[in-house]
Parts: C-alpha cells; sequence; structure tokens
C-alpha cells in the first residue's frame, strides 16, 4: 500500500511539474503583445470604420446602437448608465428626466429591443458625444478590445495586427457567432497549423473561407475595409514581425547571407538601399536597370560624374537615377540600350548585373585566373563572359546548374544586394 502511495505521489509530481513547465513557457498575451498600443490602434480603427463618438443609429437589427464601438441593445443602456453614474448633473441636462429615468431604471432585457424616438436620439447624441462621454466610451471600450484581444489569443492569433483584426471581427459578431466564424476560418488554414500570426494569413484564410460560408461572405466587403485601414492608415505589418534592424516585414525567408547582405545595405553609409517602402525591402521583385545602376553608385559612395553630358532621352533630371546614370556612362559602365537610350524602367539580367559590376572595378581588382566556364549558355564571344566568369571564380555569383548560367534571367532585388555584399565586403562569398 505505501509503495503504491508513493508512486502516485510522484507521478502527481511528475504531471505537476510537467505542467508548470508547459504553462510557464507558452506566451502570454501580456508578455507578447503591447496592451497600450493595441488599445490604440483599435480605437482608430473603430473610429475609422465603425462609428464615431456620438454615432448614433435608433434602429440596428432592432435595438439602439450607439457610440463608436457602436455598442448595441443592452450594451448600448450600460454605456449610458456609466455615463450617468459618471456625471448625473450633465446626464440629467442632456436627457431630460423622463430619459434619465429610463436609463438608471431600466432592466437590460428592456433595450434589447428599445428603439428611441427622434427626440431621445438626438438627447443621447449630445450626452455620449461630451467629454464625459467620450471618457466612459474609452474606458468601455479599453475592457472590451482587452477581453477580445484575450479571446484571440486563445484561439492561437498572434501578432498585433492580426489580433486587431480579431477584436473588429468579435466586435461585429459577438461572443458567440466569432466562435463560429473561428472554426470556419480555422478549417482553411494549412494542415497543422494551429495559430495565426500574421495578419496576412488571417485575412486571406477569411476570403477562402467566404467561398463557402455565407456568414462570412456576408461581411467581406468590411473585412477587406479592416484589411486596408490597418495596413494602409495604421501601417500595421501584414507579414509578421518586423525586422528590429531594418523595419523591414519581408526578410523571414532570406538565408542568413542574404539576410546580412540586406542589412548591410541598409545600414550602409551611404545608404545602399531604404527598401520600396519603410516596411518591405521586397526581395524577390524585378530589378530594373535604374535601380542596379543606381545601387552600384550608392555603393562606390555615390562618386560626381566625371562629365555632365546626358546623352540618354530617357534619363530626366531630377530622377533619383540621373546622378548613377551619368556617372555610370563617363565611367564606361554602361552604354545604354543603344546610343541615345538608356532604358532605365527595363528589367535587368543577371549578366547585365555582374557586368555593371566587373565594369565598376580598378584593373588589379577584375583579373581573372586560368580557367574557363562550364556553362554552355554563356559563350566565350559575349560581353558577359569575362564578367560570369570573374564572377564565378571569386565567389561572387553561380550557375543555376552544373552547365546553365541563365544570363538572361531577370535579376531580382536581393541578387543585386547579394552580388554587392560579396564584392565590397568579401563576407559570404560561395565556396566550390
Amino acid at each position: 500500500m505505501k509503495k503504491r502511495m508513493t508512486s502516485l505521489l510522484l507521478a502527481v509530481c511528475l504531471w505537476i511539474s510537467m505542467l508548470s513547465t508547459v504553462f510557464a513557457a507558452s506566451p502570454s498575451l501580456e508578455k507578447s503583445v503591447n496592451l497600450d498600443q493595441l488599445f490604440d490602434h483599435c480605437r482608430n480603427l473603430y473610429l475609422a470604420v465603425e462609428g464615431k463618438y456620438d454615432s448614433v443609429v435608433p434602429k440596428d437589427s432592432g435595438a439602439l446602437s450607439i457610440g463608436f464601438m457602436q455598442w448595441h441593445a443592452s450594451r448600448a443602456l450600460q454605456l449610458l448608465k456609466l455615463i450617468c453614474k459618471e456625471d448625473p448633473a450633465l446626464s440629467k441636462s442632456k436627457l431630460g428626466q423622463d430619459l434619465y429615468n429610463k436609463v438608471m431604471t431600466d432592466a437590460e432585457s428592456v433595450w434589447n429591443t428599445f428603439v428611441p424616438s427622434d427626440a431621445q436620439a438626438a438627447c443621447i447624441k449630445k450626452l455620449i458625444g461630451t467629454d464625459v462621454g467620450k471618457r466612459c466610451q474609452d474606458s468601455l471600450a479599453r475592457n472590451d478590445i482587452l477581453t477580445y484581444a484575450r479571446h484571440g489569443w486563445d484561439c492561437g492569433v498572434r501578432s498585433e495586427a492580426a489580433l486587431i483584426y480579431y477584436c473588429s471581427l468579435e466586435n461585429q459578431y459577438g461572443i458567440g457567432g466569432v466562435k463560429t466564424v473561428m472554426s470556419y476560418i480555422k478549417e482553411f488554414l494549412p494542415a497543422g497549423t494551429d495559430t495565426i500570426d500574421t495578419l496576412n494569413i488571417f485575412h486571406n484564410t477569411v476570403k477562402k473561407a467566404a467561398t463557402k460560408y455565407n456568414k462570412v461572405s456576408a461581411h467581406l466587403a468590411y473585412r477587406n475595409k479592416v484589411y486596408n485601414h490597418l495596413v494602409n492608415v495604421l501601417k500595421l505589418s501584414a507579414d509578421g514581425d518586423a525586422d528590429p534592424v531594418t523595419g523591414f516585414v519581408d526578410l523571414s525567408k532570406l538565408d542568413s547571407t542574404q539576410y546580412d547582405a540586406v542589412v548591410w545595405a541598409y545600414t550602409a553609409k551611404p545608404q545602399i538601399t531604404n527598401g520600396v517602402d519603410t516596411q518591405h525591402f521586397d526581395p524577390n521583385s524585378s530589378l530594373n536597370r535604374a535601380m542596379a545602376v543606381t545601387f552600384l553608385w550608392r555603393a562606390k559612395g555615390k562618386p560626381a560624374p566625371t562629365s555632365s553630358e546626358n546623352p540618354f532621352v530617357d534619363v530626366k533630371q531630377g530622377t533619383y537615377y540621373y546622378d548613377a546614370v551619368l556617372w555610370a556612362v563617363s565611367n564606361g559602365i554602361t552604354l545604354g540600350t543603344d546610343p541615345d537610350r538608356f532604358s532605365p524602367e527595363q528589367n535587368c539580367s543577371r549578366a547585365q548585373i555582374l557586368t555593371f559590376l566587373y565594369r565598376s572595378l580598378d584593373d588589379e581588382q577584375k583579373t581573372l585566373q586560368e580557367g574557363s566556364l562550364p556553362f554552355n549558355d554563356v559563350r566565350a564571344d559575349s560581353y558577359a563572359y569575362c564578367p560570369v566568369l570573374w564572377a564565378v571564380q571569386n565567389g561572387i555569383a553561380a550557375g543555376t546548374s552544373a552547365t546553365t548560367f541563365s544570363p538572361n534571367r531577370e535579376a531580382l532585388r536581393i541578387d543585386i544586394v547579394l552580388f554587392l555584399y560579396r564584392t565590397v565586403t568579401g563576407k559570404g562569398r560561395l565556396t566550390k
């Protein structure tokens, strides 16, 4: 008996130890998200797409809705009671004695079907738009929003932007309805996925669920409106957490050398790139000729052109690449696509990038080792032969297979940064 009890106690202790470890390791909403910022962003969203502080909708699905979160029916009554208790004298003056008494004495169930008259609606509008009304709305909204956020966290919603999106979802559908909607949404998450880590994953999954469920599709236009406000107005990341150095949110799929190259280009002085916008580097988008020459020019320290003569009719003064192109022309780095055109918007190929880079080197840096290229798509009489041979011999670039280099393949933004990084710093070079 004693042995059994001892074994049982040991098992219980082990279970408690394991359970505490699990809970200790689990991230919490409070430790993972700035709740003050979350509330501020949610309030901004609701004020933009839901309602204003003094919004009054007398008959919204059969009952009154008020305020910037459009508190409905019994919840509208809760807000009005809160304001009346906060400042009875002001509330009486705005509502009138009869409506004030109704607010203070009615049961919540009465307001589930209460539709105010035009005169009553006007009085309510005056009250909730006062400083006291706004303050009480903020207080009630904060409590509601943080409750929503905790529900979202429990559902596996993780990033701040995705949590704000969830909060608007629960405010729209209510606690009962949002459970159903979330079950629909989770049907379309990738197999084995338990969390919704980014706003893009959340919104894209909502759009997929809308193809099957009317409850989702009926409000898809509103979902799009919420998404657009979060990304375009609040400037929140749709892709995930921003990189702490650059602020870019689209670097997570880069390998370590590619990442180091982007950080180097972003922090270089002068700066080689600040991204396509403040949140995106867009590593896999096509690179045009203007970008390629400009990146190279900046990596060289923005040297002044040795000639002010511009032979190209499609390179206008005032463009970001004007000085870069003039420098490149005056140093024999580019001849243009024909005598009077540079074609700045034309996509740049892998061969062109390496040719620009090779021509920018000092003579001693252009020294080639003995040997030849193994690629059947880079001919010995090609303009790109020596640049590609130099790049391969120095670990700057590699072929796309054992026998091909794909010189005419469109270059990407990550390619130019990577090639420059390896050339200028000597780091991250490929080894044979």
